[in-house]
């Protein structure tokens, strides 16, 4: 008996707003002075988040999510690939 994990692969535009999130969040850290020490920083899954990181002795869990739904983003909660929304 075996377990299938479900995990597509990336799109390009995932990858680019991947990357500027990251990209993003390590100069912002830096211009306050704070280091980030990155737990999960490659946007391939299976995981519930995109990126993590420790910064100040707090754990960060960070998710890409397109608000437009016109790209197409890997579904976390169930490992599909359509974005991931949660109700109001």
């Amino acid at each position: 008996m075996g377990f299938e994990i479900l995990n597509s692969l990336p799109s390009e535009d995932f990858v680019e707003a991947f990357n500027a999130a990251g990209t993003r969040l390590q100069a912002e850290a830096g211009r306050r002075g704070l280091e980030l020490s990155w737990i999960k920083a490659v946007p391939y899954g299976p995981s519930l988040e995109h990126l993590s990181f420790f910064c100040a002795g707090q754990a960060y869990f960070v998710q890409v999510l397109d608000t437009s739904g016109e790209h197409r983003l890997p579904r976390q909660d169930k490992g599909g690939s359509a974005p991931h929304r949660e109700s109001a």
